[in-house]
């Protein structure tokens, strides 16, 4: 996911956006393990000669879209060897030359890494707390001081071979604007493998057998016709269609229809458990799709299989929320440095109401903090099974016990029950 700030968004009020971005045109430090350790990446894009000219109005002026080769092509002219220039020159022949196209667009590539370099900057004040500072052969009474010259790392656009930017991180807090989702924990490199990696074989082969399953139920599971020589017919005029009307020859044995030997039950039923199976190894195995096994099972130990079947879901739901948070901080960031002006923000409650921003101050140090727990996948059928018992127990009171069953109108049938026992506490505290 790539985070950012777009300034001519939204009228001129700019805007914080988010989105996926393709592994593909992520070039990661190669010695990195994770986000907290990566020193440099790289984004590699194509952009149009406008595009990098609004973005970039001084250095990306007169930027040629750049071509590319897609590989060998026959000419024109026809087949043949090229011929050098001259009189032969005109002769068609065959060509492998690499023939170059352009679309009009420009590659362009970000480079965000963590710039050490420090600068040492001096100050001539000629007091008595002035520094005294020997260069070789000269002194002088200068003041020294050593700060860092991309504290919040650097920022490089090189876009069809000319640098067009070059400067600090505009990201918040000297982060790099990316975050990676995984789904499986990486263990030996930045990215882990993905997870069709371990059942991508057996996909592709059930997808070959019910190709095979259709070419053989098409080829050969063919009903044969099978005419007897003393009928009279001839394959030119039998066509074996339905009403089909033939004369055949007195004491002759009419034409026979056979079916041929049906494939066997497991073949068609092969590419099925092959996909039962790749369901299985991703995690929605049967007890988590609400099947029980075999006997007679307790309520408590069918809870406890369903448990245990989503121990995947679970390792996933941990790597997610740590994406979650990754990514929260750094709109929250984005939206604390760049919004400087009050706005509103439609919610998402069922009201419609609108939340509004005020511009905060640089100088509070401010952090977000998202709760893990929001992300813990619970499945609707255990929450109300376990409703009821919540409920009796005094855990939770009458909206909340609702809203877990997915009661229609929840909210003004637990506003009645709230009336409703106060007007009754009201009454008695009138008898006594």
């Amino acid at each position: 996911m790539q985070i950012g700030y777009d300034p001519t968004a939204d009228y001129g009020l700019g805007c914080v956006w988010g989105c996926h971005r393709d592994p593909e045109t992520v070039a990661v430090d190669p010695g990195a393990m994770s986000t907290e350790d990566w020193q440099f990446v790289i984004l590699d894009d194509r952009l149009y000669a406008d595009q990098i000219e609004s973005l970039w109005p001084e250095t990306g002026r007169d930027i040629e879209a750049e071509p590319y080769v897609t590989g060998s092509h026959q000419s024109p002219e026809g087949f043949g060897f090229k011929m050098p220039e001259g009189p032969m020159a005109i002769t068609s022949g065959p060509t492998g030359e690499q023939v170059t196209h352009g679309d009009g667009r420009i590659r362009t590539r970000t480079i965000f890494l963590s710039d050490h370099t420090i600068e040492i900057t001096r100050s001539t004040s000629g007091g008595d707390s002035a520094e005294v500072v020997e260069d070789g052969l000269n002194s002088s009474r200068n003041t020294v001081r050593k700060m860092p010259r991309y504290p919040n790392k650097r920022m490089l656009v090189e876009a069809g071979g000319r640098v067009v930017a070059d400067g600090d991180n505009p990201t918040p807090k000297g982060r790099f604007p990316l975050v990676p989702i995984y789904a499986l924990p990486p263990l030996t490199d930045f990215y882990p493998p993905p997870p069709t990696r371990f059942t991508k074989d057996l996909q592709d082969l059930a997808g070959r057998m019910l190709t095979q399953t259709f070419e053989n139920a098409v080829r050969i599971n063919n009903y044969v016709w099978f005419i007897d020589q003393s009928t009279g017919i001839t394959t030119e005029s039998f066509g074996g269609l339905p009403g089909e009307v033939q004369i055949i020859n007195p004491n002759s044995r009419p034409p026979t229809l056979l079916a041929p030997t049906p494939m066997p039950q497991h073949m068609t039923q092969l590419p099925q458990m092959l996909l039962s199976l790749q369901k299985e190894l991703q995690g929605y195995s049967d007890s988590r799709q609400g099947q029980p096994g075999a006997g007679n099972i307790s309520p408590d130990l069918f809870e406890a299989s369903l448990y245990q079947s989503k121990s995947l879901t679970r390792c996933r739901e941990r790597l997610l929320a740590h994406s979650v948070k990754e990514i929260a901080e750094q709109m929250f960031d984005h939206m604390a440095t760049y919004y400087t002006g009050p706005r509103a923000f439609p919610s998402m409650n069922e009201n419609f109401e609108t939340i509004p921003w005020l511009p905060l101050d640089s100088n509070n140090k401010l952090g977000l903090y998202v709760d893990p727990v929001s992300l813990a996948p619970i499945s609707k059928s255990a929450m109300r099974q376990a409703a009821p018992a919540l409920r009796q127990a005094g855990a939770l009171d009458v909206l909340s016990y609702l809203r877990a069953l997915d009661w229609p109108d929840a909210d003004a049938i637990a506003a009645k029950i709230d009336r409703e026992l106060q007007l009754s506490a009201i009454a008695k505290s009138r008898k006594r």
